[in-house]
C-alpha cells in the first residue's frame, strides 16, 4: 500500500500499480483561489518563520486580514472551508481572516 496527501493534507490510499491519472483523481482537485486579492501576496499569509519577531508575525498577519477583508465572499468561503477541512494541527498562517498563529481575527 502506498499513501499520499492530498491538496487538503489528507491521507490517501494509493496502489503500487495505480496510473498518474488515477491518483491525480484519488487526491481530488485543489481549490480555485484565482479570483482571490491574496495570489502573489503568499509571504503576508505565512505562518512564522523561525526566530521571526511576534511584532512582524503580528504586522504581516494583520496587513493579510486586511487583504481578506476585500476577497469576494464565494471566494472567501472556498478559503474558509478549505481551512476546515483541514485537521487544527495543520493550521498554520492566515485563512479566511483568521490568523492560527497569532490572535487577530478579521471577518
Amino acid at each position: 500500500m502506498l499513501y499520499a496527501l492530498d491538496p487538503l493534507d489528507r491521507l490517501v490510499t494509493a496502489t503500487p500499480h495505480m496510473t498518474a491519472p488515477e491518483l491525480l483523481a484519488a487526491l481530488g482537485p485543489a481549490p480555485d483561489f484565482a479570483d482571490a486579492p491574496c495570489v502573489g501576496r503568499w509571504a503576508l499569509f505565512d505562518p512564522p518563520a523561525d526566530h521571526e519577531p511576534a511584532a512582524s508575525v503580528s504586522y504581516r498577519h494583520e496587513a493579510a486580514g486586511r487583504v481578506c477583508a476585500t476577497c469576494p465572499l464565494p471566494t472567501f468561503a472556498r478559503c474558509a472551508a478549505t481551512i476546515r477541512a483541514l485537521p487544527k494541527s495543520g493550521r498554520r498562517g492566515v485563512w479566511a481572516g483568521h490568523s492560527y498563529d497569532t490572535l487577530m481575527e478579521t471577518r
